[in-house]
């Protein structure tokens, strides 16, 4: 994740950096997912492979990269999926429940700042 290459003086930060990063690697795995259940897989890799080429995280970042400039007929049933997958989760959408939350009362900005070393555990307990 990272990790070796971050340098901060603060523990919360670091844990912050953190949790930022295992969203992101979260997210990118289930857009990966979304993508290989509507057949997206099939254009991203040789067609002469018939089994699964990437992992889902890998192919959430091809997806992701492709976002900007994918065909309306392509995006919309990635995103839709995504968004199905997402809600089957209880854990995003505590943390989506909490980052909005937080974004109508704070504002974006100050949002993100106050997650602190115990999101996590506040997030996790049910």
């Amino acid at each position: 994740m990272g990790k070796a290459h971050m340098h901060t003086g603060s523990m919360a930060r670091r844990d912050r950096q953190l949790l930022l990063s295992v969203l992101c690697i979260a997210f990118l795995t289930l857009l990966g997912k979304a993508g290989d259940s509507i057949g997206l897989e099939r254009t991203i890799k040789a067609n002469t492979v018939k089994t699964q080429s990437y992992s889902f995280w890998r192919q959430g970042c091809i997806y992701y990269a492709l976002l900007p400039g994918m065909k309306e007929s392509q995006l919309l049933p990635l995103l839709e999926r995504f968004t199905i997958l997402l809600n089957e989760h209880t854990f995003f959408r505590k943390i989506l429940g909490v980052l909005v939350n937080e974004m109508l009362i704070r504002g974006p900005l100050r949002a993100m700042s106050a997650f602190g070393t115990g999101c996590v555990k506040t997030l996790t307990k049910n």
